[in-house]
Formats: C-alpha cells, sequence, structure tokens
C-alpha cells in the first residue's frame, strides 16, 4: 500500500481549481467533516495542471473550519511555498500532507492564496485515507 492514495470517493475541498491571481480563495469544493476522523484521514494538496510562480511569489493552501459554515477559524496549512526564481511543478506532485486535529469542527474548507498577479496552474485538494 506504500505511495497508493486511497482518496474518498469523488469528495474534494478543491477539484482542478485555477489559483487564484493575487488573491485569496475558498475552494470549489465542498465543505467536509473531519470532526470525528480520529487521525484516519489527511488531506492532500496534488497539482493537476502545470504550476507556475514568479520569482519570491508565494502560494499557500490552508484549511479553515467553522461550526455553523457562517464564521471561519484558520485550521493549520497544508503547505506554503516561495519561490526562489521562477517556479514550475509539475501535474501530479503533491505539494502537501495535513491532518486534522481530533477538535476539528464541524465543517472545513480549503482556502488557496497567492501574491502573483501572474500565476497559473491547478490543483485538487481532497481527503486520503490513512492506513491503521
Amino acid at each position: 500500500m506504500y505511495n497508493h492514495i486511497l482518496k474518498v470517493h469523488d469528495q474534494y475541498l478543491a477539484k482542478d481549481m485555477a489559483l487564484p491571481q493575487n488573491a485569496s480563495q475558498a475552494g470549489n469544493g465542498e465543505t467536509l467533516n473531519f470532526s470525528g476522523s480520529l487521525g484516519g484521514v489527511e488531506v492532500l494538496a496534488e497539482v493537476t495542471g502545470d504550476i507556475a510562480l514568479a520569482d519570491t511569489k508565494t502560494l499557500t493552501v490552508g484549511l479553515e473550519h467553522s461550526d455553523s459554515g457562517q464564521s471561519w477559524e484558520p485550521l493549520g496549512e497544508v503547505c506554503k511555498l516561495t519561490a526562489s526564481g521562477p517556479l514550475s511543478i509539475e501535474a501530479g506532485t503533491v505539494l502537501g500532507r495535513f491532518i486534522p486535529p481530533t477538535d476539528t469542527k464541524a465543517l472545513t474548507r480549503a482556502v488557496i492564496t497567492t501574491d502573483d498577479a501572474a500565476a497559473s496552474g491547478f490543483l485538487s485538494i481532497y481527503p486520503h485515507y490513512l492506513a491503521r
């Protein structure tokens, strides 16, 4: 089972989402409930279309959680990249992983942020079952 990703069927926090340009944007997928997963699930950020960032620009994939979907609070970062020179990342690359803690609230969403006005590429952010 090493090097295999056990995706939760068709559940995405973001699916093939274009990077926001010099902005922050909530994922184009669903809000998901990780509150009872007890460390059995991790969230992955995967490049689904080649990413390009300019020198010194950043890409951050974070998670936010809420009890009601009204007031969102930071949960953690899946990944944060800063380009040192022009950066190109190929499709299929996993950028980061995050295991939601046991005190995660009922709803979780992804937030993608860049400070690059010319950022390009696509991401998917989804849960992955951890073998136990």
